[in-house]
């Protein structure tokens, strides 16, 4: 992490909304990212434990 963004982290942390927006802006795709992972592992493993279901029970 750079020094900026250390500095928009300790602002963020206190209070500076301007810079929370920045960081949310800079690490957008970032957060896309790991919501699209999270969610594919969860319905991917909703899915199996239905098939699993319906062939076993």
């Amino acid at each position: 992490m750079k020094k900026e963004e250390y500095s928009l982290v300790y602002k963020a942390i206190h209070g500076d909304s301007h810079a929370y927006g920045e960081l949310i802006h800079q690490y957008n795709p970032y957060f896309y990212k790991i919501a699209f992972l999270s969610l594919y592992k969860k319905s991917r493993m909703y899915i199996m434990s239905h098939i699993r279901d319906f062939f076993y029970d």
